[in-house]
């Protein structure tokens, strides 16, 4: 027992002659970060407090005493104390320190802070230089991004270009979920100024990120706005490729060849149109689908119904069900007359409403109201029929 109290009285004087010769500022970050290292923070901000005060130009005491108090949720005095452009400059090459400068803008950002969490994400950018090719930059090029938002698709961008030269599949989808929606909502603003170009150019950089059926759908329908109808049908067959079973793809681009056959008088392409449209919208069990083909094929080359709605009409202490709609003639076609059944939730007949459409009443709002009334838990239907030929079948509950 004696012979091991002498030997740890040795090893007690050993290590101190040791730090004896150690730098002093060293003795403060050697036992703080023991201390972090064990869990006691508070413990290892009272040295650091201590060493900032004997030396309050030592960065590294700076950055750890910084560190420290952000790690204890202090954030203001982590702010207070890191707030020096001259530490930050001498700390902008340690990699440590660029990576705290995340976490501190990050803490800013989340408390409400803007000021400072710009100001540490700004940072964070001046002393990067040529960023580091590593996980760790891409996540951080992530967070500062979504702290200076006028500046995020360009960080995003890069951080997506060393995530996919490092090899990281995870974070390139990260980076991809988020400059998509970028992209696409800056191409819907030019296409609203009618700087349809630019917006193409906008969605070809969003290429970047990989094969994607939604950027070749958005690109579709910016070309057939600027009249280029085939490229638009081969981006639309493109996004089909994709996402094969994305029936609101198909739905669109079977609206969109219908308006191209319904506008030519091109007997060959029209026919080439509506042969496409069956192709998309034929051969499954979908209602939507089906209702669709039917109605483009059979009916819209002829007229199409528009402003359609049914809803509860209040007349004094009753509700009735009334449907709204109108009938736009696309062709020669002669529309004579006009029906609509109301059904209740058992699907029996409330009303039938027959009339002829007059002249007067094309492209004009026609509203039919049935007259027995219903009540407000009831499942409404009405089915409209124009030159007795089924149109559409709509729904209402209350």
């Amino acid at each position: 027992m004696k012979k091991f109290v002498l030997l740890f009285g040795l090893l007690l004087i050993i290590t101190g002659f040791i730090f004896s010769f150690v730098d002093a500022p060293f003795k403060y970050l050697f036992q703080a970060n023991a201390n972090l290292t064990g869990g006691k923070v508070a413990k290892a901000i009272k040295l650091l407090e201590e060493g900032y005060k004997k030396y309050p130009d030592n960065c590294k005491i700076t950055f750890a005493l910084a560190k420290a108090y952000e790690q204890a949720g202090e954030i203001e005095l982590a702010n207070k104390t890191i707030f020096s452009q001259k530490t930050i400059n001498a700390l902008k090459c340690d990699m440590n320190f660029r990576n705290f400068l995340v976490d501190l803008s990050d803490a800013n950002h989340n408390i409400g802070n803007k000021r400072f969490a710009k100001f540490f994400a700004t940072q964070y950018l001046a002393c990067q230089g040529n960023p580091e090719p590593s996980q760790q930059t891409v996540k951080n090029l992530l967070r500062v991004g979504q702290i200076l938002p006028e500046e995020s698709v360009d960080l995003w961008e890069k951080g997506f270009n060393i995530a996919h030269a490092i090899n990281q599949s995870e974070l390139k989808e990260s980076l991809k979920a988020l400059l998509l929606p970028k992209y696409f909502q800056t191409a819907e603003n030019l296409t609203e100024q009618k700087k349809y170009k630019d917006a193409l150019e906008t969605l070809d950089r969003a290429r970047a990120l990989g094969k994607s059926a939604e950027i070749n759908y958005e690109q579709a329908k910016l070309y057939l706005k600027i009249g280029k109808t085939d490229q638009a049908q081969k981006l639309f067959e493109d996004a089909i490729q994709i996402e094969s079973e994305n029936d609101n793809y198909k739905i669109s681009y079977a609206n969109a060849l219908k308006e191209l056959a319904l506008n030519t008088h091109d007997k060959v392409k029209k026919d080439e149109y509506f042969e496409k449209i069956k192709l998309l919208l034929a051969g499954d069990d979908d209602p939507v689908k089906a209702g669709l083909l039917k109605k483009i094929i059979n009916l819209n080359a002829r007229y199409k119904i528009t402003d359609s709605n049914l809803k509860l009409k209040a007349i004094g202490d009753y509700l009735y069900p009334s449907l709204t709609f109108k009938i736009d003639p696309v062709s020669d076609t002669e529309i004579k007359k006009y029906k609509v059944i109301f059904l209740n939730n058992e699907k029996k007949e409330l009303d039938e409403y027959e009339a002829p459409l007059v002249q007067s009443e094309l492209n004009q709002i026609i509203e039919v109201t049935c007259k027995n009334p219903v009540t407000h838990d009831n499942f409404v239907n009405a089915k409209l029929f124009v030159n007795d030929e089924f149109v559409r079948e709509y729904k209402i509950q209350q």
